[in-house]
């Protein structure tokens, strides 16, 4: 059954606290998926503050749940302060075989350089 515009609003407000609370337990066991939504929000929605940057300039998401898992796993993210999708090709799409998991002072050092430097 779907529900029009107005019928899931009122059954969010109903039970905001619960469906924030199941968020938060899938993200803490999955935690690549706030990744996944960052990086699909940027590349695919016109309104959002960096799609200029991202989906503006052509950049695509073509990475996928099980993907951002396997690279999560892969590059030890687990074990970083604050695990950051960095690619490694700046004009190359979110695909498997350009993403990797790094920290965020680092990825943030490379955005800076590449602002200066570029």
């Amino acid at each position: 059954m779907l529900l029009t515009k107005s019928e899931q609003k009122e059954y969010y407000q109903k039970n905001k606290t619960r469906i924030k609370e199941t968020y938060k337990r899938y993200a803490l066991r999955k935690p690549w998926l706030k990744t996944l939504s960052n990086i699909r929000q940027r590349c695919g929605y016109a309104k959002d503050i960096k799609y200029g940057c991202y989906g503006g300039k052509g950049i695509k998401c073509f990475l996928t749940l099980s993907d951002l898992e396997f690279l999560w796993k892969r590059d030890g993210a687990e074990s970083m302060l604050q695990p950051s999708i960095n690619r490694k090709d700046v004009k190359g799409d979110y695909s498997l075989d350009n993403c990797q998991f790094i920290e965020m002072t680092e990825n943030r050092k490379k955005a800076i350089h590449k602002l200066f430097c570029s």
